[in-house]
């Protein structure tokens, strides 16, 4: 049974949000990949593009170590 539709891209950007919100480290590209790829809840393409988006509105930052990313701000995901 699936509660996620896959394409649904407010959705999607909710799931990266929460996973970034409650995981409080920076994380990889590729653990993120990892993760949706395994759960199949998202195409790797629908990811890629919301991550880049949240980067565009500021809602997520590099962090100071290569290939690593954060939340900005330690509470946006919370006002979701």
């Amino acid at each position: 049974m699936h509660l996620h539709d896959k394409n649904c891209q407010e959705e999607n950007r909710l799931i990266i949000l929460y996973l970034y919100n409650k995981m409080f480290m920076p994380l990889k590209d590729a653990f993120v990949e990892e993760f949706f790829y395994d759960r199949e809840w998202m195409t790797y393409f629908d990811m890629k593009a919301q991550l880049l988006n949240l980067f565009d509105e500021g809602y997520l930052e590099p962090h100071e170590k290569h290939e690593k990313n954060q939340l900005k701000g330690a509470v946006c995901a919370g006002q979701f």
